[in-house]
């Protein structure tokens, strides 16, 4: 009478023959799945709005800022932070082909929020493919140049209009004639006014026709020797033979072999020309690619090169840039549109001036006050951070809905577990008598308590280990569709173990408690003296 098989006995024979209980299951079912769908769908979807926020804004905070040129920009930001981790410049081109992000590549890795993984690279990875060690390191040039050029030539008489091209410290192009190099040694000067202030970068020499006399075919060598600038000597030979190329201006590939560098020694520079129409006779210092590395958003169509090894993007001046595709995946800022390129390898191929563009300041969680106050000097039209977008999302309509999940799933939980109460105490005047004449004949009264026990956490079991299937069921067939794409990131869809674990720990908890209660409750009632009543 004391046995614990005979509290499984009574519990399963009470459970068999009330039909109600199939009415708790039901509604416990429901409560639970609600709440389970909730909880992992709340998680989930938490879980990845952070990854939303971080691919929307890039950095951990965004300034948005009014500078004159992207070369600026770069300057202003390398002042202010030096060491490279904690912040980095960056610029937005909305070019009508899905938008140009160009940003330092070498700084990305330490700085964005944004997850290199989600284009196919890495954190560690990602400076060196957008930004690859050139040949030859950008040549200096202040407010003036001056040199000797030693012109033979072996074939053509038309003659040939000197020129050299440097990029200013604002990232624009300038183009100034020597004027006509004649055959012979001859000194040869031209004023660089937007060096002046500034350093600017040598790009380029080149030789062209005069427009308006008939083309024809040219050929020679052009020794350069005893440069210098406002500063002093420059030497051209410093790059070595590798540090110059040959390119044609005129075309959007730019390779060609009008002008090469055949030989780079004893400060002396020697050119062969041999410039056939409609060809441009111009060498470049290999200080950049010859074409852009990029990576494009997923949903980003690739524009053809022609055939070559190269495909063309749109510029940070509109041109078309030859381009070598580097990865696929989703963008900081532009997700699955648009094109991302290094910063100054954008502005080193752009041969007119700039778009309009957004020029922006990404700042790294740790950014100091002193990067901070540098920076303030700029002029911040805007900020943005993840945090600020993480909070926006999650006020969002899914957001929303499914803190309405929650609180229905609260409510439901509430019910249920009333329900759970109240039909222990419903079949108390039912089975009052049953349990008194049990007690009378012996039964202990822990036993009965177990009893009744029991039978209510088999239905509260049962109810709960279905409505956890059935959440989970929900949530992982409903979540993809209510959280949306993402922006093409690799969504997170659960089950999210640890939280759905907790929460069914808990209710079965607070369910058993619910059970003990009611159990207790329903025997206390039933004492023998109930069956002395009915006789008299």
């Amino acid at each position: 009478r004391a046995s614990a098989s005979v509290a499984s006995f009574l519990a399963s024979r009470n459970v068999a023959r009330r039909p109600g209980g199939l009415r708790i299951v039901v509604l416990l079912t429901l409560a639970v799945a609600l709440a389970v769908f909730a909880v992992d769908g709340w998680t989930v979807a938490a879980a990845n709005r952070g990854d939303i926020a971080r691919a929307e804004v890039g950095a951990a905070e965004v300034l948005h800022v009014r500078v004159a040129s992207p070369g600026e920009l770069l300057t202003a930001v390398d002042a202010a932070d030096p060491s490279g981790t904690q912040a980095l410049a960056a610029v937005v081109s909305s070019n009508g082909t899905g938008g140009l992000l160009a940003a330092d590549a070498s700084r990305l890795g330490a700085i964005a929020a944004w997850d290199p993984a989600w284009a196919g690279t890495s954190r560690e990875a990602i400076g060196a493919l957008l930004h690859p060690v050139q040949p030859a390191k950008p040549l200096a040039i202040h407010g003036s140049l001056r040199l000797t050029a030693a012109f033979t030539r072996t074939a053509g008489s038309t003659p040939l209009t000197f020129s050299v091209g440097v990029r200013a410290a604002s990232g624009l192009p300038y183009q100034a004639r020597f004027g006509i190099i004649e055959p012979g040694t001859s000194t040869y000067s031209v004023d660089l006014p937007p060096c002046r202030q500034t350093a600017c970068t040598l790009m380029t020499f080149a030789w062209t026709q005069p427009v308006g006399i008939p083309a024809s075919v040219i050929s020679g060598t052009v020794v350069l020797r005893d440069v210098t600038d406002a500063k002093g000597p420059v030497d051209l030979t410093s790059v070595g033979l590798t540090g110059w190329r040959s390119v044609d201006s005129a075309s959007p590939i730019r390779g060609a072999d009008a002008a090469r560098v055949v030989s780079s020694s004893d400060g002396a520079l020697t050119v062969s020309i041999a410039k056939a129409p409609p060809d441009d006779a111009t060498i470049e210092v290999a200080d950049h690619p010859l074409a852009l590395p990029v990576l494009q958003g997923s949903n980003q169509p690739v524009q053809d090169g022609g055939g070559g090894p190269f495909i063309v993007t749109t510029g940070l001046d509109s041109a078309f840039a030859p381009a070598t595709l580097e990865g696929v995946g989703v963008l900081p800022r532009l997700l699955q549109q648009g094109t991302m390129a290094d910063l100054s390898y954008a502005i080193a191929e752009s041969s007119t001036g700039f778009d309009p563009l957004d020029y922006q300041v990404w700042l790294a969680p740790t950014a100091s006050p002193e990067v901070r106050a540098a920076l303030g000097r700029l002029d911040v039209v805007s900020t943005e951070s993840v945090a600020a977008t993480e909070d926006g999302l999650a006020r969002s309509g899914p957001a929303l809905a499914l803190r309405l999940f929650l609180l229905a799933a609260v409510v439901a939980l509430l019910l249920g577990a009333g329900t759970l109460l109240a039909n222990a105490y419903v079949v108390i005047r039912r089975r009052a008598y049953e349990l008194a004449a049990l007690r009378a004949l012996g039964a202990d009264r822990r036993v009965l308590v177990r009893s009744a026990r029991r039978e209510q956490v088999v239905l509260a079991l049962t109810g709960t280990l279905l409505g956890a299937v059935a959440g989970l069921a929900a949530a992982g067939l409903a979540l993809e569709a209510l959280l949306g794409t993402g922006g093409g990131l690799p969504l997170w869809l659960g089950p999210a173990w640890a939280p759905v674990v907790g929460l069914i720990v808990v209710v079965l908890g607070a369910l058993v408690l619910v059970a003990d209660i009611g159990a207790r409750r329903t025997v206390r009632g039933a004492v023998p003296e109930l069956l002395r009543q009915v006789q008299e």
